[in-house]
């Protein structure tokens, strides 16, 4: 009996294990098909978003640093773009968002990863850091002030919790502060 628990239960994780290696080389190569796609998604975005000056980059990534990770959000926001609403059941879409963020990170470059993160953020009205910098300062993301790329990075980090001036403020000068102490 015990010979038959152990291999029954040998093929069952066999079977998981090959399952998912099947879900992640599918999903490999669907990633690959769809690259084009991919990228047209931020193509579509202002052209600062495709190359952001290193300092929003640095401000992006310490906003970041204390919860989900850059790749990850870029990797949700990649796949909303390219299939709109989510309708999967729920166990099937963390499977393959799981295996889309590792993806993201295999197979996008990092200065790309700061470029769809840019390009596909929603910034309280609509999507895009550039568009945000025009509509706040009149400005280029490559002519803002350190305290106004932080406001940028806080925004886009999440809009709706920021409507209040004060609190953008306070998130903004915390930011500041933590990357002028090396984050």
């Amino acid at each position: 009996m015990f010979l038959f628990l152990r291999k029954a239960a040998a093929y069952i994780v066999g079977g998981f294990f090959l399952l998912f290696s099947i879900i992640a080389i599918g999903s490999h190569i669907a990633f690959k098909l769809q690259e084009s796609d991919i990228y047209a998604l931020m193509d579509r975005s202002a052209p600062g978003n495709k190359n952001p000056p290193a300092l929003l980059r640095q401000l992006v990534k310490i906003s970041h640093s204390k919860g989900t990770s850059l790749e990850s959000v870029v990797a949700r926001k990649v796949l909303d773009g390219l299939q709109g609403e989510n309708t999967e059941r729920a166990i099937f879409w963390k499977v393959k968002y799981f295996i889309f963020s590792t993806l993201v990170k295999i197979e996008i470059p990092d200065e790309d990863i700061y470029g769809f993160y840019l390009a596909l953020s929603f910034n309280g009205v609509n999507y895009g850091a550039e568009e945000l910098s025009q509509r706040l300062f009149a400005k280029n993301l490559s002519s803002l002030s350190e305290e106004e790329s932080a406001e940028i990075a806080v925004i886009l980090w999440s809009p709706s919790q920021y409507e209040d001036a004060t609190v953008i403020k306070r998130r903004r000068d915390e930011l500041v502060a933590r990357f002028r102490e090396g984050n």
